[in-house]
């Protein structure tokens, strides 16, 4: 167990988007540099007064969302605008479950680059996070002779439940 944090179950957020690759069709768009300084751009105008809702209809290279404000729905359960872990690409679902609700943020993905506002996240529940071994972990012939003897020991000090408790305590 290397971490454990609340997180949210579920996030409201709405985006921007300016695409630079169509996974779908394996085409480039928008070369980053200029997609970049797009985002960057869109990004200095809300922090300078600019509604997000009226930029996100105007530019945002996802349509859908677009004409809801950037309003993100549920890719599962369109009826909510509440997603749920994992249902975006990584780095967007990062951002959305990691980031504080009122937060905006610029974030690459496969897609291009989004400016994403976190509106509301629910339902807070402990996640962990847990680490695997890729090399196995082998003990030395010392420590095994060790652990041997020492199970030896106990077993031959353990005839009874009293000693038996008595040993482990």
């Amino acid at each position: 167990l290397i971490d454990t944090k609340s997180m949210p179950d579920s996030v409201k957020a709405r985006h921007i988007l300016i695409q630079t690759f169509d996974p779908q069709a394996g085409q480039q768009l928008l070369d980053d540099s200029t997609a970049k300084k797009r985002i960057d751009s869109i990004e200095t105008a809300i922090k300078g007064g600019a509604r997000f809702d009226s930029l996100a209809i105007k530019y945002s290279d996802d349509k859908g969302s677009g004409a809801k404000g950037g309003l993100l729905s549920n890719p599962q359960n369109p009826a909510t605008n509440y997603y749920t872990a994992n249902q975006m690409v990584k780095e967007f679902n990062d951002f959305s479950f990691e980031g504080n609700v009122g937060e905006k943020k610029v974030v690459k993905t496969v897609f291009g680059y989004h400016l994403i506002e976190i509106l509301d996240q629910k339902n807070f529940q402990p996640h962990y996070k847990v680490a695997y071994f890729a090399k196995n972990i082998v003990a030395s012939d010392a420590t095994e002779q060790t652990v041997l003897e020492e199970a030896s020991k106990f077993a031959s000090e353990s005839k009874d439940l009293k000693s038996f408790e008595a040993a482990i305590a």
